[in-house]
């Protein structure tokens, strides 16, 4: 399973930086496709709400164990 996590970083915030993990579903996807265009649409919904400047790290991060 892939969970999709975006790390938001700024100067002028507090805390400096965020984590956001994905609601939509938060056990994760079965594939690291899935978890990339999920990825996609979160971006699309985070960028118009945060300023400038500030960094983004996106990842989908794998979880469980392989068998």
């Amino acid at each position: 399973m892939f969970k999709a996590l975006i790390l938001i970083c700024s100067l002028y915030t507090q805390p400096k930086c965020v984590e956001i993990h994905d609601t939509l579903k938060p056990e994760g996807y079965a594939t690291e496709r899935e978890c990339g265009a999920r990825l996609g649409e979160m971006m699309v919904m985070i960028r118009p709400r945060i300023y400038y400047p500030h960094t983004m790290h996106m990842q989908c991060k794998e979880v469980g164990t392989k068998t």
